[in-house]
């Protein structure tokens, strides 16, 4: 599994392209390395971007899941709001344009790892989402 951190100031183009930064791609690698997928993310203005191997990790998971009415519903709505995409030559991915619209992209973004994913915010939304769980964090930092 690759693992993710950090935050970086990118742009999103008016083709609705991202570029990925450098030290993430760098952790792209084997045979599918230029293969991302792209779901909803929180539906505070945000899309998440899985590696294709972390993507199977994931599917697995879903997977095995009891077989419950609750669950299907889950697993179908994840799986039906991805997509695959791949990096280009420069290191960019196309965002669908109905995820530009929902996140609320127009301009600048901010992308963060977050453990097994990278997930690419609205500027406003994220700055909202970091002081509204500001405590929540410094709870955690205490236990370290």
């Amino acid at each position: 599994m690759i693992l993710f951190g950090g935050t970086y100031n990118h742009t999103i183009d008016p083709k609705g392209r991202v570029n990925i930064p450098s030290p993430m791609r760098k952790q792209l690698t084997g045979a599918a390395a230029d293969q991302v997928w792209i779901t909803r993310g929180l539906q505070d203005g945000c899309v998440f971007v899985y590696p294709h191997d972390n993507w199977e990790l994931k599917m697995q998971e879903l997977a095995a899941l009891p077989r419950t009415e609750d669950n299907a519903v889950n697993i179908r709505m994840f799986s039906m709001s991805s997509f695959r995409a791949e990096l280009d030559a420069q290191g960019r991915i196309v965002i669908p344009p109905q995820y530009q619209r929902e996140a609320g992209f127009a301009g600048d973004v901010v992308i963060v790892g977050v453990m097994d994913r990278i997930e690419i915010w609205n500027p406003v939304a994220h700055q909202r989402y970091q002081a509204a769980n500001q405590e929540s964090y410094q709870k955690l930092i205490r236990t370290f």
